[in-house]
């Protein structure tokens, strides 16, 4: 509870599966275990593909969301329901790349490494400065660089975003910064007329009202008056609209789970202490509204939550 994400704590775990198991091995999308009101309701992936068969979900430990295959899956938290798709380029499915649809040229053409995308529906009215996102870490990062270096690239990241708070030098590292102003495209529709989520989306937030109505305004506007939050206070996520948002960039790799910066590749798991990396939403007193940790294989010998007995020679 309360607005601060610091002071988490070790929180509840559970084991992720052996990975010669997981469907899209390298990586496992799964529901963050700290979610525990999170529920599936059909589409998580199997070794074989997507299950749209709309049978009983596999255990918590199994379960995870299809990458690359052009389907989504569906969920429930106490405050949101709808769907999540997820694109990372170089992302296969071992046991029958039949089921892999994403191509290649998507990520060329939207000039992206990685897309998730998360389309529903609020179950309760929220102001939209009461929902960030971000990522939120228990254990302390690894061979951290300088603090003048770090202190230095926060202050120009906080410039950038308004709203963002970060602290990554603590035992119990985060980030996050509003919803609304972090998202790259934010879509508000009606039902009858929502895009299906496996869709390209244009920016489209006339329907928030205030500043928004009557004029289709730019992403980097939408971002500049929703991040700030003395000003997204006047805005809400209401309970009747579809919202779609679109995380996408081509900074991150997922398959090599490495931060391409040009001249470099950064290897995260030498600094994540075998922590993944989230897409999530929160509310400010803490409820989820949904919250996807992005395991990689290179996490797991760091990893609390490895399976038993695995073998790392």
């Amino acid at each position: 509870g309360g607005s601060s994400l610091t002071g988490l704590g070790p929180g509840p775990t559970r084991v992720v599966p052996h990975p010669s198991t997981w469907p899209h091995r390298p990586v496992f999308v799964r529901f963050n275990p700290r979610a525990d009101k999170m529920a599936p309701i059909s589409g998580w992936a199997t070794r074989w593909g997507p299950d749209v068969t709309g049978k009983k979900p596999p255990a918590a430990v199994d379960l995870n969301a299809p990458v690359n295959t052009e389907t989504w899956m569906e969920f429930e938290s106490e405050l949101f329901i709808g769907r999540i798709v997820c694109r990372f380029k170089g992302v296969g499915c071992p046991a029958n790349e039949a089921a892999i649809k994403t191509k290649d040229e998507y990520f060329r053409r939207k000039r992206c490494s990685f897309q998730v995308l998360v389309q529903g529906r609020f179950k309760e009215e929220i102001p939209t400065h009461m929902v960030s996102t971000g990522n939120e870490f228990n254990k302390p990062f690894q061979e951290r660089p300088p603090t003048y270096l770090v202190t230095a690239g926060l202050k120009f990241f906080i410039h950038l975003t308004p709203g963002l708070e970060a602290d990554v030098l603590c035992d119990e590292p985060y980030y996050r910064s509003l919803l609304g102003g972090t998202v790259t495209t934010l879509t508000v529709q009606k039902p009858e007329k929502a895009t299906s989520a496996l869709e390209d989306f244009e920016e489209d937030t006339e329907l928030m009202g205030g500043e928004f109505k009557g004029s289709k305004l730019s992403i980097s506007r939408r971002c500049k008056i929703l991040s700030e939050p003395t000003v997204a206070c006047n805005y809400v996520y209401n309970t009747s609209d579809v919202y779609t948002f679109d995380y996408y960039q081509s900074v991150l790799l997922f398959d090599q789970y490495a931060l391409d910066i040009g001249i470099v590749k950064l290897k995260l798991d030498r600094h994540l202490n075998g922590q993944a990396l989230q897409i999530m939403a929160k509310h400010a007193d803490g409820r989820y509204l949904y919250n996807f940790e992005i395991f990689h294989e290179c996490l797991l010998p760091k990893s609390d939550q490895a399976p038993p007995g695995f073998n790392w020679t």
